[in-house]
């Protein structure tokens, strides 16, 4: 029998048409639609999205495995309830049957995959790095899957570690295994699936030495190096990019997604709200990296320069372009249309031969510039705000090397101090 129903009407948007009698128009059903944003742990907000009514808290918290839920008018009272029943879970039986029997595999594809999508939508996780935990949980459901939640000790995620090991697998592979077993297990723990979370031995100082992730001085060029590759560049359709990228710190992502509106060239400004990431080859907007990331920093003439003359070609582009993409990106392929990151990288790789200077990843240009900021005597707290690190300590931690230089500038220096005569 030949199924002849139209494909529109099995659309996820097809939905029944209901007839106003009164006026003769067809109308849809209305639905509420809600704004929710996260308070604090177990709590979050929900507003209507029109702006109309005043704001609920719903308050949430697992318990025996399952998840006890409950709205508010006042967020005291959300707080006050959440406390309540976590000291309830705490002084009774913390793991129950029926969540003790779970499988590892049956819970990361259940409630963790459930939990990533929740943490992106709420804004607490970024697309990109929930994509990252749901590809290591393939190798983990792979070595773990079978085991139900409460039999998962030190000694099967040990023994995990060497059957990868003995794989050949490479040092950032083991570190992804580890990142999202402990994400899962962490959860299991919050929702009352398991008591303890075996995976602590994974991270600190007695973390196993291939767990450990070796801190190399960051690759970048030095001074000379870098003015080679900008003359190198000169003319180059992206020469305003790989510039900013220089002198600003800015990271690849949030360089693709500008906007001209993002920039101030009177001023000499760039603010920095949102980032491009690449999901499933597909350029996609999304959140910066962290919070400290949405930053608003100063650029010089020179790149204002480069970026009005980058401005021009691209009207020009413009002109040209049957099909331009006006989506008022600063860094568009020919069309206007966004670019893709895999592909800047790529170009970037061709004007470093060119160029031939040493090869640095595209983010060692944001290496660069701190650590020729540093070098000239920009203060620490300047350097790491344009670079949108979260604390001072993550800058000097990155960036803060002893150089061979300074290492004999301090030998003559002490020599002078104690007038060793040689």
């Amino acid at each position: 029998m030949t199924d002849n129903t139209n494909e529109q009407d099995q659309s996820p948007d097809a939905r029944p048409i209901f007839l106003d009698l009164h006026n003769g128009e067809s109308s849809k059903p209305r639905r509420t639609e809600y704004v929710r944003s996260r308070i604090e742990k177990g709590i979050s907000r929900r507003v209507r999205q029109d702006g109309t009514g005043r704001p609920v808290f719903d308050a949430q918290v697992w318990v025996s495995g399952k998840a006890a839920s409950k709205t508010f008018t006042r967020l005291q009272d959300a707080r006050l309830w959440r406390d309540q029943m976590l000291g309830k879970r705490a002084s009774g039986q913390r793991i129950p049957t029926n969540a003790s029997k779970t499988r590892l595999e049956e819970f990361t594809l259940g409630p963790w995959t459930k939990w990533l999508d929740e943490e992106v939508r709420m804004g607490s996780l970024r697309e990109g790095t929930a994509l990252w935990y749901r590809g290591g949980s393939k190798h983990v459901i792979r070595e773990l899957g079978r085991y139900r939640m409460r039999d998962i000790s030190k000694d099967e995620l040990r023994g995990m570690l060497a059957r990868r090991v003995d794989e050949n697998d490479s040092a950032h592979m083991l570190r992804w295994i580890r990142a999202t077993t402990r994400s899962i297990l962490a959860l299991a723990v919050e929702r009352d699936v398991i008591a303890v979370d075996p995976s602590g031995f994974m991270v600190g100082r007695n973390a196993p030495k291939i767990l450990k992730r070796q801190n190399p001085k960051p690759k970048a060029w030095n001074e000379e190096d870098a003015l080679k590759f900008l003359h190198s560049v000169r003319g180059d359709r992206l020469e305003a990019l790989w510039l900013l990228l220089l002198t600003s710190g800015l990271r690849r992502g949030e360089s693709l997604a500008l906007q001209w509106g993002d920039l101030d060239l009177d001023a000499g400004t760039v603010s920095i709200s949102k980032a491009l990431i690449q999901v499933g080859g597909v350029p996609t907007m999304s959140a910066p990296k962290t919070l400290s990331s949405r930053r608003t920093i100063a650029i010089g003439s020179e790149t204002v320069d480069c970026l009005r003359a980058h401005r021009l070609r691209q009207n020009a582009e413009r002109l040209a372009s049957q099909e331009w993409v006006d989506d008022d990106f600063v860094f568009t392929r020919v069309d206007g249309s966004l670019m893709r990151p895999d592909h800047v990288y790529v170009t970037f790789k061709r004007l470093v031969d060119e160029a031939e200077v040493p090869w640095i990843r595209l983010h060692g240009l944001r290496h660069t510039m701190a650590s020729l900021a540093l070098q000239n005597g920009v203060d620490v707290a300047t350097v790491s705000e344009r670079l949108g690190h979260a604390d001072v300590g993550i800058t000097t931690r990155t960036y803060l090397h002893a150089s061979a230089e300074s290492d004999r500038a301090a030998a003559s220096t002490l020599d002078a101090i104690f007038d060793v005569v040689s």
